[in-house]
């Protein structure tokens, strides 16, 4: 009795068993084919766009008109849904916008920046040649009292005493002469050059005016040069001295 009872309990086991692994089993056949079935869901296909930021003319385009060209790429319109909402594709083109300003923005006051650097720059380099130029106008100043002494001596000579014959004048008158010629060829050379505004109008920039002579006794039109005083000079174009003039007056 005992032995038979053992048996069945024995059988009783064996088929607890058998029912398991055939649980099991099932189980297993079950999740394997619903991932069958998953990967055999259709997926959305997805479509790359390529649509430029900018129009033909080269100019960037608005957040709108870029929202524009996706619909007309994806053929959808306004009443299509997106994967975003409406109000974030919208938020998303002003964003665009405000992006698109301020990098105009920023690209102007770069623009800006370089061309007052180059500004700047030429400033400098004006500076620079201007002070090498000018750097002997006190010079060239001290020498002019030397051409003003050598120009009165030449024409304090009278021309008929140069006919006599004094060789020993007309010698000095030649040395005198000369050396004015040579100062004056070394004036040149750094630029420096007489101002003679004989017959010229009368220009309070250019121009000391002494002395007014009426313009019928001068026969000088009214307003210009008769008659020079002291040679007036300039540096490279810059006056450093002004000429000291007579000028005609009107008989007024």
């Amino acid at each position: 009795m005992f032995l038979r009872t053992v048996a069945k309990l024995e059988t009783l086991a064996q088929s607890s068993l058998d029912c398991s692994k055939l649980a099991r089993l099932a189980s297993f056949s079950t999740t394997r084919a619903q991932r069958n079935d998953v990967s055999r869901v259709e997926q959305p296909e997805i479509k790359v766009l390529d649509i430029p930021l900018k129009a033909a003319n080269g100019a960037r385009l608005s957040g709108e008109q870029f929202l524009g060209r996706v619909r007309e790429s994806l053929g959808v319109n306004d009443k299509d849904d997106w994967a975003l909402s409406s109000k974030d594709v919208t938020a998303l083109a002003n964003e665009y916008d405000a992006a698109l300003t301020d990098a105009a923005d920023l690209k102007d006051k770069y623009q800006r920046a370089l061309a007052e650097v180059e500004n700047v720059r030429r400033r400098g380099v004006k500076q620079t040649e201007d002070a090498k130029s000018f750097a002997i106008q006190g010079f060239c100043k001290d020498m002019l009292e030397v051409a003003d002494i050598l120009d009165l001596a030449v024409n304090s000579v009278p021309k008929e005493e140069l006919n006599k014959e004094h060789k020993a004048f007309k010698d000095l008158y030649s040395g005198i002469s000369m050396t004015k010629t040579v100062l004056l060829k070394t004036f040149a050379s750094h630029g420096l050059s007489p101002i003679d505004p004989t017959g010229q109008k009368f220009d309070p920039n250019l121009h000391e005016a002494i002395c007014e002579l009426p313009a019928q006794q001068t026969g000088a039109q009214p307003g210009h040069v008769v008659q020079v005083a002291k040679i007036g000079y300039q540096l490279k174009g810059r006056p450093i001295r002004a000429a000291q003039v007579v000028v005609a007056k009107s008989d007024d």
